[in-house]
Parts: C-alpha cells; structure tokens; sequence
C-alpha cells in the first residue's frame, strides 16, 4: 500500500493472512476486518486497485476464515461501494490523520474515509477548494444521523456523533457545489 499519492495507477495484492498460500501447519495470522479495510480504502484513495487473495485449503475448499473476512468486505462494500467503486484518488493536499479521501468520478462528490474516530467529535479537513453543498453519512445505517459543517476559505470543519457507525471505517459523503 502506497504511504501517498501517486501519479500512476496501481494494483496491491494483499492476503487475508501472514501467508499467501494456504498454510496448514505452523503458525499463521489471519489479518483482522478492519485492517484489510483500512488497507483496501488507502490502496483505493491513492489510486489503486486492490487484490485480496487466499489459499483453498488441502482438498481445494475455502478456508473458513478466508470466507468469514470476504463476507465481512463484501458487507463493508455492500453499504460503501459508491465510495470505492469508479471512483479518482484523493485530490486534498495530503492522506488526513484521521483516514483517508477520494472522488468521485465526476468530481462532485469527495468522500471522507473515517478510520480513526475523533473523541471530541471534531473532524477538519483541509483543501477543500469548492464549496460544500451538503454534509452525509453514506452508509444507510447512518442515513439520519445529522452533520454539522463549516467552511472557511479551504477548511472544511464537522461535528460528527459521540460515536462511529461502523469501527471498521465510516465514509462521510460529501457533496459539492461544482466539481472538484
């Protein structure tokens, strides 16, 4: 996964485990939900697409794990693939603290990619150049929840909910005045 930008398009091949193949003796770590998202929304944000592979097991089945993970990205994508799917990198100056953002393909639409949730509630954003028009939760789970915003020149100020509505990693919807 790139730590940044970058101006070519690329393909990071991950696997829901510490081994690429199927491992059935030694040890093995399988990598959590969350980091496989986290890892699938920055490879997706700087501009990349991203392959998530797993090793059948020795008579050619899916390993349980395997398929417990890809049922939990499926459901991840199922309430979020607007933001991932068609869509450009991140077009703010740098990846924020708090996550990650990309754009739509028409440039109307920034979504912010919340990883790391603000104890105070407070989330800024910076270089947002066109004016923001309206403020959501993309997810339908959050679909009434309320955020208040603020923008000032480039800075984008919210206040979102005392907590996430998804710990793996919550998208705000952003909704622009003009493209990007």
């Amino acid at each position: 996964m790139p730590p940044h930008k970058l101006s070519l398009t690329t393909e990071s091949p991950d696997s829901v485990s510490t081994s690429y193949g199927y491992k059935a003796h030694g040890p093995v770590r399988y990598h959590s939900l969350q980091e496989i998202i986290h890892r699938f929304v920055h490879t997706v944000c700087s501009g990349g697409n991203y392959l998530l592979n797993f090793g059948p097991m020795g008579n050619g089945q899916v390993d349980p794990k395997a398929l417990e993970l890809f049922q939990g990205v499926a459901a991840w994508i199922k309430d979020n693939g607007e933001s991932i799917y068609g869509t450009q990198a991140n077009p703010l100056p740098g990846r924020p603290s708090w996550g990650d953002a990309n754009l739509s393909k028409d440039g109307k639409t920034l979504y912010l990619h919340v990883m790391q949730w603000p104890a105070d509630g407070k989330l800024t954003v910076e270089g947002v150049t066109p004016k923001v028009a309206a403020v959501s939760f993309l997810a339908p789970k959050a679909a009434d929840q309320k955020i208040a915003f603020e923008q000032k020149s480039q800075k984008l100020s919210l206040t979102l909910p005392g907590a996430a509505s998804d710990t793996n990693a919550t998208v705000v919807k952003i909704t622009l005045a003009k493209p990007f």
